[in-house]
């Protein structure tokens, strides 16, 4: 899950509010709580927007890894400034598949 409005606001860089990966499809398929499957990189960190700075978009995104595709990302060294495109480079996946968005406001 990524805020793309956390400032400072640069060019593809956002602030990381998740990372996970290796989440099974038919976990996704049966409604699994997904805090029980897939492996946390970048643990759960709840939308907080600072106050003064507007509404802020919540995006989560899905990608499809390949047959056999069980690979271990690089964990980014901060939430801050994370580059989505430069870290979806050379990995191999698909889509996004599926994603959802949400406001909110302090």
């Amino acid at each position: 899950m990524i805020d793309p409005d956390a400032p400072p606001k640069i060019e593809d860089g956002f602030y990381l509010h998740m990372l996970k990966s290796n989440v099974p499809g038919l976990a996704l398929k049966s409604k699994e709580n997904s805090k029980t499957v897939g492996i946390d990189y970048r643990g759960y960190k709840p939308p907080t927007p600072p106050r003064g700075t507007g509404p802020h978009r919540y995006i989560s995104l899905l990608y499809e890894q390949g047959d056999g595709n069980n690979f271990l990302p690089p964990v980014p060294p901060t939430r801050s400034r994370f580059s989505l495109s430069s870290w979806l480079r050379g990995k191999n996946l698909c889509g996004p598949v599926a994603g959802t968005l949400f406001r909110s406001q302090s």
